[in-house]
Protein backbone atom coordinates (compact mmCIF):
# COMPACT_ATOMS: atom_id res chain seq x y z
CA UNK A 1 0.00 0.00 0.00
CA UNK A 2 2.86 2.40 0.85
CA UNK A 3 4.40 1.87 -2.62
CA UNK A 4 1.12 2.77 -4.32
CA UNK A 5 0.72 5.83 -2.09
CA UNK A 6 4.24 7.04 -2.96
CA UNK A 7 3.59 6.49 -6.69
CA UNK A 8 0.39 8.56 -6.51
CA UNK A 9 2.16 11.28 -4.53
CA UNK A 10 5.04 11.26 -7.03
CA UNK A 11 2.62 11.87 -9.91
CA UNK A 12 0.94 14.67 -7.95
CA UNK A 13 4.32 16.20 -7.00
CA UNK A 14 5.58 16.15 -10.60
CA UNK A 15 2.46 18.03 -11.66
CA UNK A 16 2.78 20.47 -8.74
CA UNK A 17 6.40 21.44 -9.49
CA UNK A 18 6.10 21.40 -13.30
CA UNK A 19 7.18 24.61 -14.99
CA UNK A 20 9.58 27.39 -14.00
CA UNK A 21 10.74 28.06 -10.46
CA UNK A 22 12.77 31.18 -9.64
CA UNK A 23 14.52 32.01 -6.40
CA UNK A 24 17.49 33.70 -4.78
CA UNK A 25 20.16 31.75 -2.95
CA UNK A 26 20.85 32.88 0.62
CA UNK A 27 23.43 35.67 1.07
CA UNK A 28 25.73 33.21 2.87
CA UNK A 29 25.93 31.11 -0.29
CA UNK A 30 26.33 34.05 -2.67
CA UNK A 31 22.91 35.67 -2.99
CA UNK A 32 22.64 34.88 -6.71
CA UNK A 33 19.46 34.21 -8.67
CA UNK A 34 18.70 30.76 -9.99
CA UNK A 35 15.86 29.18 -11.91
CA UNK A 36 14.74 25.62 -12.62
CA UNK A 37 12.38 24.46 -15.32
CA UNK A 38 10.96 21.13 -14.14
CA UNK A 39 9.83 19.08 -17.14
CA UNK A 40 8.15 15.74 -17.84
CA UNK A 41 10.12 12.55 -17.36
CA UNK A 42 12.29 13.91 -14.56
CA UNK A 43 14.27 16.30 -16.76
CA UNK A 44 15.01 19.93 -15.99
CA UNK A 45 16.83 23.01 -17.13
CA UNK A 46 18.79 25.07 -14.61
CA UNK A 47 19.66 28.72 -15.17
CA UNK A 48 22.42 30.15 -12.96
CA UNK A 49 24.75 33.08 -13.75
CA UNK A 50 23.11 33.34 -17.20
CA UNK A 51 24.22 29.79 -18.02
CA UNK A 52 21.67 27.11 -18.80
CA UNK A 53 22.38 23.48 -17.92
CA UNK A 54 20.32 20.39 -18.63
CA UNK A 55 19.78 17.94 -15.83
CA UNK A 56 17.56 15.42 -14.12
CA UNK A 57 15.56 15.37 -10.92
CA UNK A 58 14.08 12.71 -8.68
CA UNK A 59 11.50 12.93 -5.92
CA UNK A 60 11.47 10.94 -2.67
CA UNK A 61 9.87 10.70 0.78
CA UNK A 62 6.72 12.50 -0.30
CA UNK A 63 3.90 13.49 2.04
CA UNK A 64 0.93 15.80 2.28
CA UNK A 65 0.91 17.94 5.40
CA UNK A 66 -1.13 21.00 6.33
CA UNK A 67 -2.42 21.43 2.79
CA UNK A 68 0.94 21.26 1.04
CA UNK A 69 2.88 18.53 -0.73
CA UNK A 70 6.45 18.14 0.47
CA UNK A 71 9.41 15.85 0.22
CA UNK A 72 12.91 15.38 -1.10
CA UNK A 73 14.10 16.65 -4.48
CA UNK A 74 17.46 15.54 -5.86
CA UNK A 75 18.84 17.66 -8.70
CA UNK A 76 21.57 16.15 -10.89
CA UNK A 77 23.30 18.51 -13.32
CA UNK A 78 26.02 16.05 -14.25
CA UNK A 79 28.95 17.67 -12.49
CA UNK A 80 26.84 18.90 -9.56
CA UNK A 81 24.27 17.01 -7.48
CA UNK A 82 22.23 18.87 -4.88
CA UNK A 83 19.60 17.56 -2.48
CA UNK A 84 16.68 19.86 -1.68
CA UNK A 85 13.62 19.70 0.47
CA UNK A 86 10.57 21.10 -1.28
CA UNK A 87 7.20 22.35 -0.13
CA UNK A 88 4.54 22.94 -2.77
CA UNK A 89 1.29 24.71 -2.06
CA UNK A 90 -1.13 26.39 -4.49
CA UNK A 91 0.59 29.71 -3.67
CA UNK A 92 4.27 28.81 -4.09
CA UNK A 93 7.02 26.25 -4.51
CA UNK A 94 9.66 26.54 -1.80
CA UNK A 95 13.07 24.88 -2.12
CA UNK A 96 15.53 24.50 0.73
CA UNK A 97 19.06 23.22 0.33
CA UNK A 98 21.34 22.09 3.14
CA UNK A 99 24.48 23.37 1.42
CA UNK A 100 26.95 25.03 3.74
CA UNK A 101 29.30 26.36 1.07
CA UNK A 102 28.96 27.47 -2.56
CA UNK A 103 31.51 24.92 -3.83
CA UNK A 104 28.86 22.22 -4.33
Amino acid sequence: MRVLEQQLLKTEAQEAIAGWWHGTVSPTLGGYDQAFHFQDGGTLKCLVFDQEKDGKFTLADLEISKGSLRGGLKVDLGDVQVDYLFDSSPQALKLCCSMTSPER
